[in-house]
């Protein structure tokens, strides 16, 4: 059960296609992603998807069918479906550019990579430092996690005891010690 202190960060066991990837302690190998359920193979650029999650890197499910990210104006539904640097703006369906520093915003895709969007004035701000105070993860700079008590920290290594997720560097995960 993630939360209990015996939890610690640990790399996960890789499953194979078909193989299950339900929990904190397995991911899919190199050209897989995971369903919800099992390991299977990436959509290429043209093929069927019912999910971003599904097409391979640098592309996304659009309608139905796995396409390259869309550059600036290019037609969208989902946040995934813009290149770097743009959000889907659902009101037009159109990838825009990113937003500055207090520009306004409705959630944080739409603000540059280390701004995210402040629910208090609804304007871009800057990511949070190291104990500053945050209510979740994309409040906090890179390599920092919204703790429990919520505050930003430093994310754990190998071997560290943790309570989440977030808490473990990219790659690890939360699992039972």
């Amino acid at each position: 059960n993630p939360g209990l202190l015996s939890d610690v960060c640990q790399p996960p066991s890789i499953a194979n296609a078909g193989e299950p990837c339900d929990s904190n302690a397995v991911v899919c190998g190199s050209g897989l992603y995971c369903d919800g359920v099992n390991c299977a193979a990436y959509a290429v650029s043209g093929s069927p998807c019912s999910a971003d999650d599904a097409c391979v890197a640098g592309t996304s499910c659009v309608q139905g069918t796995c396409n390259n990210l869309g550059g600036a104006f290019a037609t969208c539904d989902t946040m995934g479906d813009c290149a770097n640097g743009l959000y889907c703006d659902l009101s037009v369906q159109q990838c825009t550019p990113q937003k500055t520093k207090d520009q306004s915003c409705a959630n944080d895709d739409e603000c540059q990579g280390t701004l995210y969007c402040d629910t208090a004035s609804w304007l871009c701000d800057w990511k949070k430092t190291n104990s500053e105070a945050c209510s979740n993860q994309t409040q906090c700079q890179d390599g920092l996690y919204c703790n429990l008590a919520g505050n930003c920290d430093t994310r754990l290594g190998v071997g560290q005891t943790c309570n989440m997720n977030e808490a473990c560097i990219d790659g690890l995960g939360c699992v039972g010690g």
